[in-house]
């Protein structure tokens, strides 16, 4: 018996940020990729990411194979929304800064107690 491809679901969801992950879990198909593109296994994957099911990753795989132009585009567009992310979280002010105006306040309200 000859299977149409058609038969074979992809595992894919989108959530409301954009983001492509695995259908009934959280982990980003970035995640999955980009542990094919290090060299792991689909065994290795799901050994790193328990919530997945070992087809999902085959599938994801294929489907990589098969539109490398588009989810390269897509991945290169997440890695940018990531380091812009860093960007301005780095550029906020340090837990340093945070802990020595902390430390100040303290002192203000122990010097206002004080007669």
């Amino acid at each position: 018996m000859v299977f149409p491809a058609e038969m074979i679901a992809l595992p894919f969801m989108t959530d409301e940020h954009g983001a492509i992950k695995i259908k009934g879990t959280r982990v980003p198909v970035d995640n999955i990729i980009g542990g094919y593109k290090r060299g792991e296994t689909p065994e290795k994957i799901v050994e790193n990411f328990d919530v997945l099911k070992l087809s999902d990753v085959y599938a994801t795989i294929a489907y990589y194979l098969d539109n490398k132009d588009d989810l390269n585009i897509y991945l290169e567009k997440r890695e940018t929304e990531a380091e812009q992310i860093k960007q301005n979280i780095l550029s906020k002010p340090h837990m340093e800064t945070m802990r020595e105006r902390f430390s100040a306040l303290k002192r203000a309200e122990s010097n206002e107690d004080t007669p």
